[in-house]
Formats: structure tokens, sequence, C-alpha cells
């Protein structure tokens, strides 16, 4: 029990650190998230310039973050 425990939080570990670094130059931008979707990319694309977007639960609200 004690060993699956360990390999289930360092399997997080490992997911957040990957999803970390799979977008390096990423900005976050606060409330641009759209509300029935959650759908940056036509923001981050259009008027960011960026090569696409991703919504993302920032704490306190959900943010757009653009990858470029």
């Amino acid at each position: 029990m004690k060993a699956s425990m360990i390999i289930l939080v360092l399997t997080i570990i490992a997911c957040a650190v990957i999803s970390a670094d799979a977008c390096p130059k990423s900005k976050y931008f606060k409330g641009t998230c759209n509300a029935l979707t959650r759908d940056c990319q036509i923001h981050c694309t259009r008027l960011e310039g960026a090569k696409s977007g991703q919504c993302v639960y920032k704490f306190p609200s959900f943010r757009c973050t653009c990858c470029y």
C-alpha cells in the first residue's frame, strides 16, 4: 500500500514537470479564457501571435497560457 502511494505521488510530480517543460516560453493572461469552452486558441494565435493556447486554472481564476 505504501509503495503504491509513493509511485502515485512520483507519477503526479513527473507529469507536472513534463507539462511545465512542454512550453518553456509560455505567458499567462488573466481572465482571457472563453467562458463557455475555456478555449484560448483564438486569443493566443491571433491576438498574441503564439503557436497555440490552452486554458488552465491558475489560482484564483482560469487563465490562458500561450505557447510561443
